[in-house]
């Protein structure tokens, strides 16, 4: 495995997995460790490949939103995407009674144009299928928004 191939297990197949294995684990876990939790699962990945670990907790945010409805948003930004399709950012969403999970990616794009300006807006169920919402600018918060219009009608 390379930079990439670790990169994208992390992203595409561990978080998820963890995320709807046990939510509320996952997500408490988040909340009280942040970043640090993020990068030391990140760095386990590497160690177990005997690759160099090339990050810091600093190149990992976790943005909590709690909306009005009770309903907890989790932005995560990882360090920066080098190659398709790793994420720009990762973005959770819960319901109160953790019913309605949904897992949704912000994932670079091969080659931006006006028909995929950079990014692709993606996610992930609970089964482990790939879901593809189509071409996205390059904008966390205009990526957690229509992922919010997403889920309000999933």
């Amino acid at each position: 495995m390379n930079l990439h191939d670790v990169n994208y297990y992390f992203q595409h197949k561990l978080l998820p997995e963890l995320f709807y294995e046990d939510m509320e684990q996952f997500v408490g876990t988040v909340l009280q460790q942040g970043s640090e939790w993020l990068c030391d699962v990140h760095r386990e990945l590497f160690e177990q490949v005997d690759l160099a670990f090339p990050y810091s907790a600093e190149d990992y945010a976790i943005q909590p939103v709690k909306h009005d409805d009770g309903t907890l948003l989790l932005l995560f930004v990882p360090p920066a995407p080098e190659k398709t399709p790793l994420c720009y950012c990762i973005i959770l969403i819960l319901d109160p009674d953790l019913a309605k999970p949904a897992y949704y990616t912000l994932e670079k794009s091969g080659s931006p144009s006006k028909r995929a300006p950079g990014a692709y807006l993606c996610g992930w169920n609970a089964e482990g299928s790939h879901l593809n919402y189509g071409p996205f600018d390059v904008d966390p918060k205009k990526a957690l928004n229509r992922c919010l219009q997403i889920y309000s009608v999933q």
